[in-house]
């Protein structure tokens, strides 16, 4: 089955020209290359960009890309609703081929899955970052076997862009060792800023085919929903007070619902 296929079958919704492009490059996914930065608008199906991928190898029955999936958010309760969402792909495919795909979540309040074990196991980042410096409690005797877990996953840091200042350096020295240890790794985001890009992927500069944008063409399903869009490169305030561009903008869309987003 080739992605737009398998988008259809598994989501019942068709792809989009940039998760195709993902589930290319995650198909023949150049180690040297990783790892792989995805940015979409909110909304778009990054989620899917990844999850999908991944279990094509069970419809396919063929493990290129990793037996597992570490999928790390910034709180629990995206970890809660982003399982929901990978619970309905995974009983598809258990339709599909009568497979049970397995998706765990650990987080503080529902650990599940303490020793990422699951074949998709949906986590926060401080349980990441304790399972791969071994100092989980509920694990026991088995302090190695969630980082041995990480060593055979392809692991996915959505809403990068979320963190603060001190989680942000973590992030940025646990995927250098991923990295270094040659583990599949994509980062996500949404609007992440490029100066927040350059200091948490520095190397990526240099491999332009690792970053995977959006290319600014909307779906039908999006279109039908009447929705405008516009990307612009100025700021809301100048001097602290409100900013010309900005005074103009809410002048001419009196009557009509929008929505701002800024990255800073």
């Amino acid at each position: 089955m080739n992605p737009t296929e398998i988008y259809k079958t598994v989501c019942e919704f068709p792809s989009n020209p940039e998760q195709v492009a993902v589930f290319n490059v995650l198909a023949d996914l150049d180690i040297s290359r990783n790892p792989v930065l995805l940015r979409f608008p909110c909304g778009y199906g990054k989620t899917e960009s990844v999850v999908i991928p991944f279990l094509s190898q069970a419809i396919a029955n063929e493990w290129s890309l990793a037996p597992r999936m570490i999928y790390v958010l910034p709180t629990r309760a995206l970890c809660n609703q982003i399982r929901n969402r990978i619970c309905t792909y995974a009983e598809k495919v258990h339709e599909l081929t009568g497979r049970f795909i397995t998706v765990g979540i650990e987080h503080g309040t529902s650990s599940l899955d303490p020793l990422f074990f699951s074949d998709i196991c949906i986590t926060t980042f401080d349980q990441f970052l304790y399972g791969y410096a071994r100092t989980k409690q509920q694990i026991g005797r088995h302090f190695d076997l969630p980082a041995g877990a990480i060593a055979n996953s392809i692991v996915v840091f959505d809403e990068a862009h979320l963190y603060s200042p001190y989680t942000h350096s973590l992030m940025r020295a646990m995927i250098e060792i991923l990295k270094a240890s040659r583990i599949p790794t994509v980062i996500m985001t949404a609007t992440m800023p490029g100066s927040l890009q350059a200091d948490l992927l520095p190397e990526i500069q240099d491999y332009q085919e690792s970053v995977i944008n959006f290319s600014g063409n909307w779906p039908e399903s999006f279109i039908e929903r009447y929705i405008n869009w516009r990307l612009e490169d100025w700021g809301l305030l100048e001097d602290d007070t409100l900013s010309d561009k900005f005074a103009r903008l809410l002048a001419t869309q009196k009557d009509k619902k929008i929505m701002i987003v800024v990255n800073r």
